[in-house]
């Protein structure tokens, strides 16, 4: 009877679903690094609970981690006394100052895959404000033909970042 009260609790009081082998070998884990703690003096390592279980270390990992799954809290539970501060809404993370900046950097990459003559017609259409004419009197080609980069190379540029 006692063994069928205990399966139920250990199969139902997790928070979280967790195999039942990692609940049985949690609780070999709690009773031996009890065992271990008094016979060693200091607390075990991971390689002696897992000789002294005679299972593998990775499992011995594994049981421990999931082990948090035991008890596991809201990010939203308020973690001073008057409920005033949620432990996840308000630390968990923060905005990434460079996020902005991801864009450009793909951007970047692609224009350094770029020819002189592209990268040149480009700097000049987009960031001196140039019109097409202007540029092919400027590196001495004609309009159409600097037409004809910018498309090109646009096209080029679109298929790579959305690659």
């Amino acid at each position: 009877m006692m063994g069928e009260v205990r399966r139920h609790f250990r199969d139902n009081a997790w928070m979280m679903h967790v195999p039942r082998r990692l609940k049985e070998l949690h609780s070999q884990i709690t009773r031996a690094t009890t065992a271990l703690a008094q016979t060693l003096g200091r607390e075990p390592t991971i390689s002696e609970l897992a000789e002294t279980l005679g299972a593998d270390r990775d499992e011995v990992i594994d049981a421990m981690v999931a082990a948090d799954a035991y008890l596991v809290r809201s990010i939203d539970m308020p973690t001073d006394g008057e409920g005033q501060r949620s432990a996840g809404a308000d630390t968990l993370g923060q905005l990434d100052a460079e996020i902005e900046l991801i864009t450009d950097r793909e951007a970047v990459h692609s224009l350094a895959a770029l020819s002189k003559r592209e990268r040149t017609v480009l700097t000049l259409r987009y960031f001196a404000g140039m019109t097409q004419s202007e540029i092919a009197k400027r590196i001495g080609l004609s309009q159409m033909h600097v037409s004809r980069i910018l498309a090109s190379t646009l096209a080029h540029l679109r298929q790579e970042l959305l690659a």
